[in-house]
Parts: structure tokens; C-alpha cells; sequence
């Protein structure tokens, strides 16, 4: 979708939560790229405006449950940054109205209450020593360990591959920005 007002600003794609602008060659300035950013940076609801002069690119996200398109179009236009920009109706979705999700299904559900229950078990069994959460990680890289030492390059696994499932598996269940994973003890 390209649509473009008087000024040269392109409105080049737009998904919930982000939104893709182009200037024209003749507006592509250092200082009028970061009055844009500015601009729209105490817009609510804004999470990052990153600017290109060489290209005349502006990509904002936003947070789509607090703004939407129509609101951002409206502060540009209110700033004389656009003219009358028709958005057409497939842009105009916010994310409220998409459908939701899918709930988990009986057998994912089934699923993650046997883990839960594992977890629980490892971590009554440890006396909160450990936990399955835990000791999955540390036995990949007890086994990355052997694998380096004993079986060197026989493996059909290699041993950093193992290092790094047992990292990539630690910081998932153990992630310090959303918290730990699992029932609370």
C-alpha cells in the first residue's frame, strides 16, 4: 500500500503496532528527520521512532491497545505533516478487533500439567534445591561436558550444540524480564 500526500510523506505499510513512513527526496534532512521523531515521541502510547535521512524512512511502533493508525495520522496532520491522506479500510483494524487467539488445546493442556506436576515433583524431591526448570538445562550441559571430554568429534550431537540448548533453555524458562515460568510454590 503506497499512498502519498502533497508534502511527499509515504505512508508505505502499516501492521498493528507498526507503522512505515517514506519523505520524498527533497524533505530527506538530518534535522527535519529528528523534528519528525521528536514530534511524535510524546505521542502515549509510542514505544520507538527510528529515522533514516538517507532513505527518508520513519518506522514507528506503537503500542496497538493504547493508539491506532487513525490516531497517528491524526497528530500528523495536526502538525501539517499530511494533507488529507485517505487510509483505506483494510489499514483501519486495530488490534482489539482481531480475532483472538485460540485458546490451548486439551492435549497442550494436558501436556503442560504433566511438566507442572514433574516440576513440582523435582523441586519437593530437592527440597527447593532444584527444580525441573533447572535440571534439564544442567543435565544438556552435564552431557555437552561428557561429549567434549569422551566422545569428541564422534558425537552426533556436538557439544557446543548441547552448550547452547542448555543456555537457550535456561534463559527461556528462567527469563529475568518476564519471571520465572510455573506455578508459584
Amino acid at each position: 500500500m503506497r499512498m502519498q500526500d502533497g508534502h511527499g510523506m509515504t505512508l508505505e505499510s502499516y501492521v498493528p503496532g507498526r507503522v512505515r513512513v517514506r519523505l520524498a527526496k527533497e524533505h530527506r534532512h538530518t534535522s527535519l528527520m529528528s523534528d519528525l521523531a521528536a514530534l511524535v515521541e510524546d505521542v502515549t502510547g509510542l514505544r520507538k521512532v527510528t529515522t533514516n535521512p538517507k532513505t527518508g524512512g520513519i518506522l514507528i511502533e506503537y503500542d496497538p491497545d493504547t493508539l491506532d493508525i487513525g490516531q497517528l495520522v491524526t497528530v500528523a496532520r495536526m502538525a501539517g505533516l499530511m494533507e488529507d491522506v485517505d487510509i483505506p479500510v483494510t489499514t483501519r483494524v486495530t488490534h482489539k478487533s482481531l480475532p483472538p487467539w485460540p485458546s490451548v488445546s486439551p492435549t497442550a493442556e494436558k501436556i503442560l500439567g504433566e511438566i507442572r506436576r514433574v516440576d513440582n515433583q523435582v523441586y519437593r524431591a530437592t527440597n527447593g534445591v532444584w527444580d525441573a526448570k533447572t535440571l534439564i538445562p544442567a543435565g544438556l550441559l552435564g552431557l555437552a561436558l561428557y561429549r567434549a571430554i569422551v566422545s569428541g568429534r564422534n558425537s552426533p550431537v556436538p557439544w557446543y550444540t548441547l552448550v547452547w540448548y542448555a543456555y537457550s533453555t535456561f534463559m527461556h524458562w528462567h527469563n529475568p524480564r518476564k519471571g520465572p515460568i510455573g506455578p508459584a510454590r
